[in-house]
């Protein structure tokens, strides 16, 4: 085809491929399928990436840090075993607090707790412990000569402040975790040239940041009521 042939965009458009061709290689820039590329350090090493492999890291980046948190979260019902087995006398008591417990705790939205929000969140917990609790003594004492002792409600409430305190802590620091994350991929899709996924992180970050002060109110918040009772 000769260039009499071509339509007249067509050559504005080859035209302008070869300008960002030449000045990218004025500038010394890499270029992929997906755009420019950059060297960054995995696992002790440099490699070159592109935004679609920058995206990849980031995921996996975020994947690591929410795992850790999981981890974490095992951690829970151990360290608050002896509020569990005060409960009452009958195992199967513990296990049912226990299994709400846990289904709370990998529901999520421990990150979007507040001041104004925190309190409510402990007494239907509260609640709901109470009378799950309530129906496992029932179903127990229509087995036995001598009923148990019934659930004291002060007790479930412990149990629910001191599962909501640790899991918080955990978030917030699951939090800040993403937040640095967002603050350490922001400016490598900035030299990629991605603007999309540069405002992405940026709004991740805020959005991060305002979790990360809320959780550290609820904490102080919690931590104060728990010196005023002891």
């Amino acid at each position: 085809m000769s260039i009499e042939a071509l339509q007249h965009k067509e050559l504005i458009v080859i035209g302008v491929i070869i300008l960002a061709f030449i000045l990218m290689i004025k500038k010394g820039g890499k270029y992929t399928l997906f755009g420019q590329t950059l060297e960054v350090p995995i696992a002790g090493k440099k490699q070159t990436v592109d935004t679609i492999g920058l995206m990849y890291l980031m995921k996996d980046a975020c994947e690591r840090i929410e795992l850790l948190r999981k981890e974490r979260a095992e951690d829970i019902l151990p360290d608050i075993s002896y509020l569990l087995t005060g409960i009452s006398r009958l195992s199967c008591c513990m296990y049912r607090a226990e299994a709400i417990l846990n289904k709370r705790l990998y529901k999520n939205g421990f990150e979007d707790l507040t001041v104004q929000t925190v309190n409510g969140y402990i007494e239907q917990l509260n609640e709901e412990l109470y009378s799950h609790l309530q129906r496992e003594i029932h179903n127990a004492g229509r087995c036995t000569a001598h009923p148990p002792e019934p659930i004291e409600k002060s007790k479930t409430y412990a149990i629910a402040k001191e599962f909501t305190r640790r899991a918080a802590a955990i978030y917030l620091r699951e939090v800040k975790s993403k937040v640095m994350m967002y603050e350490s991929y922001q400016p490598l899709f900035g030299k990629l040239g991605d603007a999309i996924r540069v405002e992405f992180c940026k709004e991740k970050r805020e959005k991060k940041i305002k979790q990360a002060d809320a959780l550290l109110e609820v904490l102080h918040e919690l931590e104060a009521k728990k010196i005023e009772e002891v």
